[in-house]
């Protein structure tokens, strides 16, 4: 469980830095992912599966000649051979991590010079927009929950194609966000 939680402290940083440096071109003025926390799914992922291998390393250094004999009482305590599992598992694990890091990583709004490009988890690519294509700008100060209001201050951004973009989708910049939607208005 240590190994786990110190790889995933690890190995999130990583990823966030990737994702950073995957999507961001010269002319982006801004550059909106996902929170910073969403990183810590991908990285527990792949710090449960370092764990693996690691806890089998620590198991070879401490046990040496007693190896074999503590598989054999682990694999009758248990039932089954786990030494078949454990492969199989680490490379499930690991191709879960890899398609949520892809999918993190292609979730993203790119505010550029000439139009906001528009990527999101539930569209399979991305569509750019000219600031021409905005309708609506808003601030939204409150949310209605059970007939009563909520203050959730966000902000919500639709396209003439009928796309909208708000920023409670987890794609947000608590601290640029009225800069951003200030300099969005002004483009459009």
């Amino acid at each position: 469980l240590i190994i786990t939680v110190l790889s995933t402290f690890l190995i999130k940083p990583i990823l966030e830095f990737i994702c950073l440096q995957s999507g961001s071109q010269d002319d982006t003025i801004y550059y909106i992912v996902p929170e910073a926390n969403i990183w810590y799914a991908p990285a527990g992922i792949l710090g449960f599966a370092i764990s693996i291998y690691i806890t089998a390393d620590f198991g070879r250094l401490i046990l040496k000649s007693r190896l074999l004999e503590y598989h054999h009482y682990t694999n009758l305590k248990h039932g089954f051979d786990g030494k078949k599992i454990v492969k199989p598992l680490t490379w499930g694990l690991l191709l879960i991590a890899t398609a949520v890091t892809w999918g993190y990583s292609n979730n993203f709004i790119a505010i550029r010079e000439n139009g906001i490009v528009y990527h999101q988890l539930r569209i399979l690519n991305e569509k750019s927009y000219s600031y021409n294509d905005i309708e609506l700008i808003y601030f939204i100060e409150n949310k209605k929950y059970d007939n009563s209001l909520v203050p959730i201050p966000h902000y919500y951004l639709k396209f003439s194609d009928g796309a909208a973009w708000n920023t409670l989708s987890g794609l947000s910049n608590k601290e640029q966000n009225e800069e951003i939607f200030n300099y969005i208005s002004l483009k459009s």
